[in-house]
């Protein structure tokens, strides 16, 4: 914080990575093999922001990596509850539920030392079938200082530099982004 942020997700249906180094935002799409860079806006809420309003690209775990991850997550929140300790990958977190009006989200909390995320459901009750969406937390524990070097981006081999275009940009030859 505030300025670099390296993410990586790998899942069923994405498995990318993305690389906030303080001047040059970066999306690496594992499964194709390309990545596209841009001119990093400022903090991590306006990279948050500029990548999902203009080319449609979701950071994994947004609301969790905003400035404000409370007012965040408990915007909109109907009821929410604590249903005690549970053991996430061994390590006792404190497990609360919460329901808004498009998603019920479920939040493990480490119990012990430094109190961070260890596990995310989100059930998505807006979209036909209700998706789910699971991820676990490793680590935890805070590190007080990064090399410079942890947030630059090193091309994979192989890997095809593309132009990332904005959505209905005319110049893409469609409206698709």
């Amino acid at each position: 914080r505030p300025d670099r942020l390296q993410v990586t997700t790998t899942g069923d249906q994405r498995n990318v990575s993305v690389w906030k180094d303080g001047e040059t935002i970066t999306v690496l799409d594992r499964d194709q093999g390309v990545y596209g860079q841009l001119v990093d806006p400022g903090n991590i809420d306006d990279m948050m922001d500029m990548l999902w309003l203009e080319y449609d690209i979701e950071v994994p775990l947004a609301d969790l990596l905003s400035a404000d991850p409370y007012g965040i997550l408990m915007r909109g929140v109907k009821s929410g509850r604590y249903l005690g300790v549970h053991m996430v990958d061994a390590v006792p977190s404190h497990h609360l539920v919460f329901s808004r009006a498009d998603i019920d989200f479920q939040l493990w909390i480490r119990e012990e030392g430094n109190p961070v995320p260890t596990k995310l459901l989100i059930t998505y009750k807006d979209i036909p079938g209700e998706p789910s969406y699971t991820t676990y937390i490793r680590g935890g524990e805070r590190v007080e200082a990064f090399a410079d070097g942890d947030f630059l981006f090193e091309p994979p081999a192989g890997a095809e530099l593309v132009e990332m275009l904005p959505l209905g940009d005319a110049s893409s030859g469609s409206d698709e982004g």
